[in-house]
């Protein structure tokens, strides 16, 4: 739920963790010498959707035009998807409409190979550096006070 913006993180939080443990059961294990999904082991069948893997929070546009849809209505709807269903037909996912809050489960959906929340500006990368580099950096001299102050030197000069 990287680029899902804070207002709706809770909304879409349970059906997140419903499709983490669905793939959960799609990781192999070996259990008395056989190699095999967790799915598989318990179930004794593959998952249907095992080859129809798409990436949570993939966007896609679904059809939602019924016999007694208007021509010059909108026929399809951009979502985004959050689940597979168990008891369809292999294909058939759950999108989720951000503007009317509706989830439509279909298997007319055109993917449009990016996701539905693009990063933002205020989403920043976390950078880890071992203590060791930062010590070392100590070592040389440098400030970091001292740095921050030449930056800020810089730009007001500009």
């Amino acid at each position: 739920m990287v680029n899902v913006p804070k207002e709706y993180k809770y909304r879409l939080y349970g059906m997140a963790v419903e499709m983490a443990s669905k793939l959960d059961m799609l990781v192999p294990i070996e259990i008395d010498g056989v190699t095999e999904t967790r799915h598989k082991h318990f179930f004794g069948t593959e998952a249907k959707y095992i080859n129809e893997l798409h990436t949570w929070g993939k966007a896609g546009t679904v059809t939602i035009k019924t016999k007694n849809t208007p021509k010059p209505y909108n026929r399809c709807v951009t979502c985004m998807l959050v689940g597979y269903l168990d008891n369809h037909p292999v294909g058939t996912y759950l999108m989720w409409d951000k503007v009317t809050n509706r989830m439509h489960k279909s298997r007319n959906v055109t993917w449009l190979n990016r996701m539905y929340f693009k990063k933002t500006e205020r989403d920043t990368d976390i950078v880890v550096v071992p203590r060791d580099a930062l010590e070392n950096d100590e070592d040389e001299g440098t400030n970091p006070e001292e740095a921050q102050g030449d930056n800020r030197k810089q730009a007001s000069s500009r």
